[in-house]
């Protein structure tokens, strides 16, 4: 499953190809409000990776130190 970090750099990736690799006018209504639509989830994704507590590696516990074994 991917973070909100990743959707909201999928999406945003998703309106550069859409505005590279097509022959639709930029200024065409139904692509500024598809791009309005993205764009709004990308802000609500942004926020809530705010929110998120950041994510540190666990450090694995070590054994106790058995004082006989010295």
């Amino acid at each position: 499953m991917y973070s909100p970090r990743q959707l909201a750099e999928i999406l945003r990736e998703t309106i550069r190809n859409v505005e590279q690799e097509t022959d639709i006018n930029p200024d065409d209504p139904a692509l500024l409000e598809l791009k309005r639509i993205i764009l709004l989830r990308v802000a609500k994704l942004e926020s809530e990776a705010a929110q998120e507590p950041a994510q540190t590696p666990a450090i694995p516990p070590q054994a106790p130190i058995d004082p006989k074994s010295n």
